[in-house]
């Protein structure tokens, strides 16, 4: 009697312990969605999140590209793990246009207050084409609220600079109705508050005022940025180059065979080099050279 008590017992506690590990599994399991709207300097930014409940990863903030909108484009891969931020930006998506200049600097103070006011410490930042200047600018004026940053697709310098020149003469002849940028259009008036306002948000984009990053902007840079453009991207390959050897802390990818849409077009091309540069292994090995030996395990 006494054997088959313990083996009761023993029974018992596996189950108890079996319920506990399935009770803690489904609690990592859950995921968080939630939509809302932020008032902050004068604007009502309209964001999304969605992620696991639980996870202790940093926060993946994504900033969308010029006419992006908040949940057309999501990324499964990143959000297994870490929980996305998607904003729409001032004049985009649901975030209604107000009565001031549309200029990057502002929107990058209105990411870094939306941070704020979603009580983030400290987030990654992807940004996708324009989306990348601003994840910059984050960086640059408030640096402690960044963490690891990814750009895909941007602009550092001035965009006649930094754009092949068959895109800038294509860009010079389009117009709201435009058929090239018909899914921009229909995007955005399907979500707007004020689908009309279309033509108004258009001109006013593409008067945005953008410089480019200066040498000394970029070589002060604390965070890590990884520069990502694909082969047949907007961006000239030379220009990605140029500005990952003037940031400290970067690392450089030219994804084969994928153009400027490839975030939405071809994610399977870019979530493993993102996951990489999100999560990476603890301990890297030094590279082999000339002056240092491969060995396995020891050098890669």
């Amino acid at each position: 009697m006494q054997v088959t008590g313990e083996l009761e017992m023993s029974v018992i506690e596996q189950l108890t312990t079996d319920a506990d590990a399935s009770a803690n599994k489904s609690e990592a399991a859950k995921v968080e969605r939630r939509q809302g709207y932020a008032s902050i300097n004068g604007l009502s930014m309209y964001f999304e999140i969605h992620g696991p409940a639980q996870s202790t990863a940093r926060p993946l903030l994504y900033i969308p590209m010029g006419f992006g909108v908040a949940g057309t484009t999501t990324f499964p891969k990143l959000t297994q793990t870490r929980k996305l931020i998607t904003v729409d930006l001032q004049g985009r998506g649901r975030t209604a246009d107000i009565n001031r200049p549309l200029t990057f600097e502002q929107q990058a103070e209105d990411v870094a207050a939306l941070l704020r006011h979603l009580r983030i410490d400290r987030a990654d930042l992807l940004g996708e084409c324009v989306g990348g200047i601003v994840a910059i600018l984050v960086a640059i004026r408030h640096p402690e609220l960044v963490g690891r940053i990814i750009t895909y697709g941007t602009a550092f310098g001035k965009f006649q600079d930094a754009y092949k020149p068959e895109i800038l003469a294509h860009v010079m002849t389009l117009t709201p109705d435009s058929d090239v940028v018909r899914y921009q259009r229909e995007s955005y008036q399907r979500v707007a508050p004020d689908p009309s306002h279309w033509p108004a948000i258009w001109s006013k984009f593409n008067s945005t005022p953008w410089n480019g990053f200066s040498n000394e902007e970029l070589g002060r840079l604390k965070a890590c940025v990884l520069i990502a453009i694909g082969s047949h991207d907007w961006v000239r390959i030379e220009h990605a180059v140029e500005t990952y050897n003037k940031i400290p802390d970067s690392e450089l990818a030219v994804v084969p065979d994928a153009g400027h849409f490839a975030l939405a077009a071809e994610q399977h091309k870019v979530m493993p080099i993102f996951g990489l540069f999100l999560d990476p292994p603890l301990k890297k090995l030094p590279f082999a050279t000339t002056a240092v030996a491969y060995q396995p395990g020891f050098s890669r």
